[in-house]
């Protein structure tokens, strides 16, 4: 999660350095980054939730410039990852005996 925050901070700011230009493909690399977010720990996730989904949220509905380059093909990545955040905090919340389940249901409150 501290990947697509970094990424995304730097693409906000214009301030990617140039190695990260020019050694790769910067939209693949933030795509890949977005949709690692549900593969981290779930008490991360649930501690920073609304950041999350506040950040995921605003790519969804405006895309990213960096270098007058619009990053067009990052929708479906951040949708992705929006379902799989729903389905993850599903699955948890059917557990309820689950310690998590409290963290969850305390973040979104």
């Amino acid at each position: 999660m501290d990947g697509f925050f970094i990424y995304n901070s730097m693409i906000e700011h214009d301030s990617v350095p140039p190695r990260l230009v020019s050694d790769s493909n910067l939209e693949s690399d933030f795509k890949n980054r977005i949709l690692n977010i549900s593969l981290g720990k779930l008490e991360c996730l649930v501690k920073f939730l609304p950041l999350v989904l506040d950040k995921l949220l605003l790519l969804l509905v405006k895309p990213p410039v960096f270098n007058n380059f619009t990053f067009k093909n990052i929708g479906q990545a951040v949708f992705e990852t929006l379902a799989n955040i729903v389905k993850l905090i599903n699955m948890v919340s059917r557990h309820k005996d689950s310690f998590t389940v409290h963290q969850v249901a305390a973040s979104i409150k």
